[in-house]
């Protein structure tokens, strides 16, 4: 969700009116501060093993399960056994019924698919 062009204009005059670097170091510890405060409330909402969606930067919805939370991150394994590391705030809950088929791991190769690094 994107800030309102009024907020954005606030937030401008607000830092013009800073008159040293003091004072912005200041701003941003406070922002980022704010920002992890946010993002553990959101992390609270998720449970380990919690079916999850977001959208990826390239525009594919990624589903899988929660594996880890962390304070300001999240891990999850997708549906085809890729792990990843997602702020909170992008995550979806959904319904274990919408979750689609785990795909089959690919063979690795080794006699002991288990261990990818041969006997």
């Amino acid at each position: 969700m994107a800030i309102s062009k009024e907020t954005a204009q606030k937030l401008y005059e607000l830092l013009k009116s800073v008159s040293n670097s003091e004072e912005i170091t200041e701003f941003y510890t406070i922002l980022n501060e704010y920002y992890r405060e946010l993002q553990s409330k959101i992390v609270k909402q998720f449970s380990i093993g919690d079916p999850v969606e977001f959208d990826s930067k390239r525009g594919m919805t990624v589903q899988g399960k929660i594996t880890k939370l962390n304070g300001k991150s999240v891990k999850l394994q997708s549906t085809d056994y890729v792990t990843w590391t997602v702020a909170p705030s992008l995550l979806r809950k959904i319904p274990k019924s919408a979750m689609k088929k785990a795909k089959k791991r690919p063979f690795s190769g080794t006699r002991n698919p288990s261990f990818p690094f041969g006997d």
